[in-house]
């Protein structure tokens, strides 16, 4: 007659048993009789049983099942359950189990034949609550990503790491003016404007394309055969393949240009047109007070004309930075370029201020090299650092130093003013540019916030840059960079 242990000849065997303690998860062995016959430790730790694996060795599992109905959700369905897996005798993998307390189990069974004859059977139980956790915290991210999407006035889309598109939010056809189909890359590509698809390809290559963040703007032309303006930006994606630094694929957006450009238009030609039409009278109105001048009746008289006549050539600056400034959103500002010393320009223009300073009691000194020969405007460089000085005239408290700097650096031009007034607080100094941006401690002061705007149009015309900074010490520094052939040579 057999022995119990002849029943599971590989349970004897002690590297069985080393397995099945050393494995993943709760495993129960048992025999035909449903006797424990190997049993490891995180068995006992899942089900809370006290006693060590080696003393369950040979205990009647007949009536576990039922003993412990009460650790599970639905205790007379587990125990059903149970019934039928033994009497079915077929291998069961991942089956679910829920806990009383929450927890969530995935469930082995594995029948044991030997010869066509059953010897029992193997229960692997896995407790699954972390990655149920996990997987239900990606559903709700991806619904929320969804109920985003489609919510959002703003086009998503999504590029593979080749830079094809694979998918675009319904309200990304609608900014790109197209119904959605079939095959989005070529849809996408044939709703951009064709004098665009070259700046557009360019500038992919140039970052997208290179793993970089993606940033342009282009024109399409929408199904109804009008044009828009679209700003599609981009990010890579790199943590699907932790071995390589390509991305492999980009999340991007597409923003919807086209009222704000159409806005910009009509409000330049407004200030263009305004300005034409207000440049005509006080030009009369200068000249008209130079004639009154030659002949004044009295001094009071005088003294009126020359407050009539500072506004009046103040209005027509105004009226000139306006008209600057819209030519250069209508059309690039017009350089009448030619052989210039920048060193020269800048004497001319300390000179032309310096009664303004000696009024206010403010030094100008003038250093860096003797020469600094460039290619540019004469008359745009010398209203640069007019409008330099005049900024810096501004704010100088009294008996304090104008600095202005030209030099040769790494063969470009460099003009920089300083001053030491109150300066600029560093949240303002990135827009220190803009047009009418008047920093907090500047506000009240005589000025129309357009002089370092017009200062950045000329700059940036010639093919330079303009920016500022705080020097140590108090006061502000702007720094103009030249190159020495100039961008409209």
């Amino acid at each position: 007659m057999e022995s119990e242990t002849d029943l599971v000849p590989a349970a004897a065997d002690p590297r069985l048993a080393r397995v099945i303690a050393g494995l993943v998860g709760g495993v129960l062995l048992e025999d035909e009789r449903r006797h424990i016959v190997v049993v490891n430790q995180a068995f006992c730790e899942l089900f809370g049983i006290p006693a060590a694996p080696e003393d369950l060795v040979g205990t009647d599992c007949a009536g576990a099942a039922e003993a412990s109905a009460g650790l599970f959700a639905d205790p007379e369905g587990f125990v059903a359950r149970i019934d039928e897996i033994l009497a079915d005798r077929v291998q069961v993998t991942g089956e679910p189990v829920v806990m009383a307390a929450g927890r969530r189990l995935e469930r082995d069974y594995v029948p044991l034949w030997i010869d066509d004859e059953y010897h029992g059977h193997l229960w692997h139980y896995r407790d699954v609550s972390a990655r149920e956790f996990a997987l239900k915290q990606v559903r709700r991210g991806e619904l929320r990503f969804r109920a985003l999407v489609q919510s959002s006035p703003i086009g998503i889309y999504e590029l593979d790491g080749d830079g094809r598109a694979t998918f675009v939010s319904e309200s990304g056809w609608q900014i790109l003016g197209h119904p959605r189909g079939r095959d989005i890359g070529s849809r996408w590509l044939a709703a951009v404007h064709p004098e665009d698809l070259e700046g557009l390809s360019a500038a992919w290559q140039a970052t997208g394309a290179r793993g970089e963040a993606f940033a342009h703007e282009y024109r399409v032309v929408r199904h109804d055969g009008s044009t828009g303006n679209v700003l599609s930006c981009a990010v890579p994606i790199r943590d699907c393949d932790p071995g390589t630094s390509e991305p492999c694929g980009y999340i991007g957006t597409l923003h919807d240009l086209t009222q704000i450009r159409r806005l910009e238009r009509s409000k330049d030609l407004f200030i263009a047109s305004a300005s034409h039409e207000l440049r005509t009278p006080l030009a009369a109105m200068t000249m008209f007070v130079e004639l009154l001048r030659q002949h004044p009746a009295d001094e009071e008289q005088a003294e009126q004309l020359e407050v009539v006549d500072r506004n009046a050539r103040r209005l027509i600056r105004l009226v000139d930075d306006l008209l600057l400034l819209a030519r250069d959103d209508l059309d690039r500002v017009a350089l009448q370029v030619a052989p210039l010393d920048l060193v020269r320009v800048a004497a001319d223009a300390v000179g032309s201020a310096a009664p303004a300073a000696a009024a206010g009691s403010v030094r100008i000194r003038q250093t860096g090299a003797a020469s600094v020969p460039m290619r540019g405007d004469v008359d745009r460089l010398g209203q640069v650092i007019d409008n330099l000085l005049s900024n810096a005239l501004k704010h100088a408290p009294l008996d304090t130093e104008i600095v202005v700097d030209v030099r040769p650096a790494d063969g470009r031009a460099v003009l920089e003013v300083r001053d030491e007034g109150p300066g600029v607080p560093d949240e303002d100094l990135p827009r220190l540019f803009d047009r009418f941006f008047q920093s907090g401690d500047q506000r009240g002061k005589e000025g129309t916030g357009l002089g370092l705007a017009v200062v950045r149009t000329i700059a940036e015309a010639h093919g330079g840059c303009a920016h500022g900074w705080a020097p140590f010490g108090g006061g502000l520094a702007v720094t103009i960079e030249l190159p020495r052939e100039a961008a409209g040579a």
